[in-house]
């Protein structure tokens, strides 16, 4: 909720449902813990919940996000922020 509350774009992956999700946060962490949610821009690792919330108490947060995509703020008029939609014809995700 703190990124979007700055308006960054946020690419969610949900490694319980997309192996290859999980298979690049190994990758991107080898020898870490799994923990989520993990934050990364782009390919570099910022910090799990209590690293972005410190980050943004001290002000460091807005500094370290001030060159990523923004977008409004708002409900996505599509999937009502739904994110992962079921299909509509198999129920499946």
């Amino acid at each position: 909720m703190i990124l979007k509350g700055l308006g960054v774009k946020i690419d969610e992956r949900d490694v319980s449902m997309h192996a290859g999700f999980k298979k690049e946060l190994k990758e991107l962490l080898p020898g870490e813990g799994y923990m989520l949610p993990r934050v990364f821009l782009g390919r570099k690792y910022i910090g799990g919940v209590d690293e972005i919330c410190r980050m943004d108490e001290n002000g460091q947060l807005e500094k370290v996000v001030e060159s990523c995509q923004r977008v409004e703020n708002g409900v996505c008029e599509s999937c009502g922020d739904v994110r992962f939609v079921p299909c509509e014809t198999c129920y499946g995700s």
